[in-house]
């Protein structure tokens, strides 16, 4: 069920950015507009499981579950996929002394804690045993991504605003390949995140056609990460649709090279509109209009194209759309 949150007990950032959506004090009743916040998320607290989606795309049912604080296997929204890797996950935990749950193997590592609530989720990719050389070109390479497609879709001329909230901190990053090897314009490990805009309207002709909005928390060639605008390419199973992220300064405050904490607290639905736009700029979703438009799903998480090791701790992730009440 998705999490409701009252005007008065919302967020400062989320109060301010719902003022100039146009809410709040009006001169009489009539003029008065108010509105709420409704996280987009099912399950935001994983307290229903996760479901391991396996190592290859064409096969995305593994039949396996993690249960770090319950068992509700029949209510599970959250998936875990491993794309290219050769060491999968399994149900097998590990609970450390300070309360932290932990699913790990030669490749990689998923931990999950809560305190007052608030789920810390530890991702880690050991790509040193993941690659037997440096990765080549058309290769694939291993991901580690927590992804949730959601159950009931936001339409973007319905809402307000859209706002991303995630608190993270890069844990380690180090390159594990002779740096002679090493080519920036194939080499990387990246933590980032993805969100689907795509066509809902059963009416459309272009029903079902997509894009891919992200924006970037770390890359392992840059310490402030540009933006990039291109289609998905470069592995066989490639969608083939257009990608939109945004820099990493738009979203940050600070490079999250120096392992310190980092922020994202943002507006995304005007970003969302101009993705849309740019994509048909450039030949895309043409069959398709704004108004048919939705969010659908995210994805977050580690894509290491190159023997580099890295882990992530983040906390506090959620999607909040600003809706009108009255």
């Amino acid at each position: 069920m998705n999490r409701k949150l009252s005007f008065l007990t919302m967020p400062a950032w989320v109060g301010l950015i719902v003022q100039s959506c146009g809410s709040g004090n009006a001169t009489t009743a009539q003029e008065r507009v108010v509105h709420d916040t409704l996280s987009i998320f099912d399950d935001p607290g994983f307290r229903n499981g996760l479901a391991l989606s396996g190592t290859n795309t064409s096969d995305q049912q593994s039949g396996k579950y993690l249960f770090p604080f319950g068992e509700h296997p029949q209510s599970v929204r959250w998936r875990i996929a491993e794309w290219g890797s050769r060491y999968p996950l399994s149900s097998e935990k590990t609970v450390l002394p300070g309360g932290e749950i932990v699913y790990e193997n030669r490749g990689k590592t998923l931990g999950l804690s809560k305190k007052d609530d608030v789920v810390s989720v530890r991702m880690e990719v050991m790509a040193e045993h993941e690659y037997d050389k440096p990765r080549e070109e058309g290769t694939y390479w291993p991901h580690l991504l927590l992804e949730q497609a959601f159950q009931t879709p936001t339409r973007l001329s319905e809402i307000e605003a859209l706002l991303v909230q995630l608190d993270a901190k890069l844990l380690f990053s180090e390159l594990k390949m002779p740096e002679s090897a090493f080519n920036k314009g194939l080499h990387s490990a990246q933590f980032q995140v993805f969100i689907t805009l795509q066509d809902g309207n059963p009416e459309s002709p272009g029903q079902g056609d997509f894009l891919w909005f992200g924006f970037p928390l770390y890359d392992y060639r840059y310490r402030d990460v540009p933006a990039y605008m291109a289609e998905d390419i470069g592995k066989d199973d490639a969608s083939g649709k257009y990608i939109y992220m945004l820099s990493s300064k738009e979203v940050i405050d600070r490079s999250m090279h120096d392992k310190q904490w980092v922020s994202v607290r943002r507006n995304i639905l005007d970003d969302l509109t101009a993705s849309f736009k740019k994509a048909q700029e450039k030949g895309y979703l043409k069959n398709s209009s704004l108004a048919d438009m939705y969010v659908t799903s995210l994805n977050i998480g580690w894509e290491n194209t190159a023997t580099i090791n890295s882990g992530v701790l983040f906390r506090n992730l959620d999607i909040q759309k600003v809706v009108k009440v009255y």
